[in-house]
């Protein structure tokens, strides 16, 4: 990983974005940002989509098992008084 400087990046633009390498990008010899090519963004993008869909998948299923032994009319009643709960929240909150 090369390191540069915010000035650096700011100077030699052109230069430093045609490195192979990553980047990190100090100020005040602080990391403060890291370039990285953009198919690596994208791949580390579509592994933290992955990441979120295979956790929501989980925490739906477990929803999924905690809920079984309730009927979907006792799971609607509670559902809409949640949103009843909540909007009436946010009236007062706004009102005030």
């Amino acid at each position: 990983m090369q390191i540069v400087s915010s000035t650096d990046v700011q100077r030699n633009f052109k230069k430093i974005s045609r490195m192979d390498e990553d980047i990190m990008v100090l100020q005040d010899s602080r990391p403060i940002k890291a370039m990285i090519h953009w198919e690596e963004y994208k791949r580390l993008k579509s592994l933290e989509k992955d990441y979120l869909r295979d956790k929501f998948d989980r925490m739906m299923a477990e929803v999924h098992v905690r809920n079984a032994k309730f009927s979907e009319k006792e799971i609607d009643r509670d559902v809409n008084a949640a949103i009843k709960y909540v909007r009436a929240r946010r009236r007062h909150k706004r009102s005030v």
